[in-house]
Formats: C-alpha cells, structure tokens, sequence
C-alpha cells in the first residue's frame, strides 16, 4: 500500500454544469478549458453510463503545476445551443454553471444575496478577476457597473 504524504501541486478545474428542467444533469453538455492562449484547447463531454453504472456529471481538467488562472472556460448546452465563455477563472476549485444564467448570482445557489454582495466587495477595484470574484460584465474588473448589476438583481431568485 502506498500513501501520499507530499500533497500535489498541480493545477485543475471541475465543471458542474447544470441544464434546464428536462436536462438537470447537462447530460450532452461539452466543457472546453484552455489554460493560456498558446496550450491546446481540453475538452470533457458529461455522458450518460450503462447499466448499474455512471460517472458523476461533472468535467475535471488537470492543468498541471504553476497554473493559477485558466484563459478560457466554454460551457456548451446542445438541445438550446446556449454558450457561457468565461475568460482568467481561478484554478483549483469548483463551478456550478447553469444554463439559464442569473445576473448577480456569483456563488451559484440561484440567489443574488448577501454572500454574493460580500464577494464581490471584497474583490472590488481589483483588476484580472473573473465572474466568479465578483466581475459580473466581463471586463476583467470589479468595479461600480458591476455592483450596478448586482444590486439591480438583488435578491432575486432565479428559477
């Protein structure tokens, strides 16, 4: 028996993708991870398994040691052709995307609430974030446009 000790440094990214009411699962949905714009393009597919088997719904990336942000994450919904691109997402963690997106909802529980308003003042004026820290239009900045859009979506829930 072997035991590791040492830990790993390597770098990765998991991907939930979460479908519409007929598709929970995102079963079909193809996640693309590019981890700088010179590497080659990853790509997991979320499939369905045989009898009495099935691997969780949910695509792991291994970027290897001293990535820190991942350039590019394209999330594809085949049966509503929705595409969700997110540019400098931190590594070594995990995201829920849905397919119906919800403005304002950074942590991904469907509620735009105080723990999304946290995050995001706790990243604000920061530079190079993604929209998971709080950069909810894009720009690579946390900035007032952004909490602009989170407090227009305040406690709203998404369905």
């Amino acid at each position: 028996m072997f035991r590791n000790d040492g830990g790993n440094q390597n770098s990765w990214l998991q991907v939930v993708p979460r479908g519409s009411a007929t598709n929970h699962f995102g079963l079909g949905v193809r996640v693309y991870a590019q981890a700088d714009p010179n590497s080659p393009e990853q790509l997991r597919e979320i499939v369905a398994g045989g009898f009495m088997g099935n691997s969780e719904p949910m695509a792991h990336f291994g970027f290897g040691p001293g990535v820190e942000r991942i350039d590019t994450v394209r999330v594809v919904f085949p049966t509503s052709g929705v595409e969700h691109v997110y540019h400098n997402v931190p590594a070594r963690r995990r995201l829920t995307i849905y397919e119906q997106a919800c403005d304002g909802d950074i942590d991904g529980d469907r509620a735009v609430t105080f723990d999304d308003l946290s995050t995001l003042l706790i990243h604000f004026d920061a530079e190079g974030v993604s929209r998971f820290e709080g950069d909810l239009n894009d720009d690579e900045r946390v900035d007032l446009t952004d909490l602009a859009i989170m407090l227009a979506n305040f406690s709203a829930v998404c369905e």
